[in-house]
């Protein structure tokens, strides 16, 4: 759902990220894959830093603290994800991993934001009239999952595989089932594993009980990671095949599979 304000707000800030990832591309083109991540690597620091400073004022400004504003929601996988993909060494298997979970999650998050801003985040219609920190949070937070796909498209740092999506699928698969645990254990709704009106789940699971219900929710979840992981599939292979065919008839350089001049040892192609 849009909401009028929403329809200011949000084409501004999506076109402000589009200039700073055309910006990236300018400025990063042609460099290697240790340069191109330094603005991935700025972003899960900003990521780090916004959640450090939601759990800080969820403890000190705030009554009572809630459960819900732990980092136990499909969105929140990124703050684990990226910083494991940024900062560990990349000639590691595992990091190639976090890249796909990354961008899987980051596209993921992308959709529901741009598909229906005022269920996805917080407080959007009283967003910079009234809300609250964790509304302005939660606008940054998401807003920063479209900067890192709009910088994965324009950088490429990492050209994903098909069994890096396998992987990272198991991975996927196995925070979900925790995140499933503790919705239960702290009866909080995180990743919509209680209470989802969407699809008339809350029939199934007041009919069938809750075991079915969180199965099925599980279930879309993998399903919906599973499409992403096909798209970014897809599409870098159709990106790299029109690459290709542009460079076909040119004199190479000393270059790796992007057509782009190595600078010590290229770790994230392969």
């Amino acid at each position: 759902m849009w909401t009028t304000r929403d329809a200011i707000i949000y084409p501004i800030s999506l076109a402000i990220m589009l200039c700073i990832a055309v910006g990236c591309y300018f400025i990063f083109r042609g460099k290697c894959n240790k340069y191109k991540i330094i603005p991935f690597q700025i972003v899960a620091g900003l990521f780090l830093g916004l959640e450090i400073a939601k759990q800080l004022v969820g403890l000190i400004a705030f009554d009572e603290y809630r459960m819900f504003w732990l980092p136990l929601h499909i969105c929140s996988g990124i703050i684990l994800f990226l910083p494991f993909a940024v900062f560990l060494k990349q000639k590691w298997n595992i990091t190639k991993v976090f890249w796909d979970l990354s961008f899987v999650v980051a596209l993921m998050g992308s959709v529901a934001l741009l598909g229906s801003p005022s269920d996805t985040v917080s407080q959007s219609q009283s967003l910079f009239i009234d809300a609250d920190f964790m509304g302005y949070h939660s606008f940054f937070f998401h807003l920063l999952m479209v900067m890192t796909l709009m910088l994965y498209l324009a950088l490429r740092p990492y050209r994903p595989h098909t069994k890096d999506v396998f992987w990272g699928g198991i991975i996927f698969a196995a925070y979900l089932g925790f995140v499933a645990i503790m919705a239960n254990v702290l009866q909080s709704n995180f990743a919509m594993f209680l209470n989802n009106n969407l699809f008339n789940l809350n029939n199934i699971r007041d009919s069938h009980g809750y075991y079915l219900f969180q199965f099925i929710q599980w279930l879309i979840y993998m399903v919906c990671y599973t499409l992403s992981g096909i798209a970014i599939l897809l599409g870098t292979r159709i990106y790299f095949a029109l690459l290709k065919r542009k460079n076909r008839d040119k004199v190479p350089m000393k270059t790796n599979p992007e057509g782009e001049q190595k600078c010590g040892v290229d770790t994230m192609q392969y």
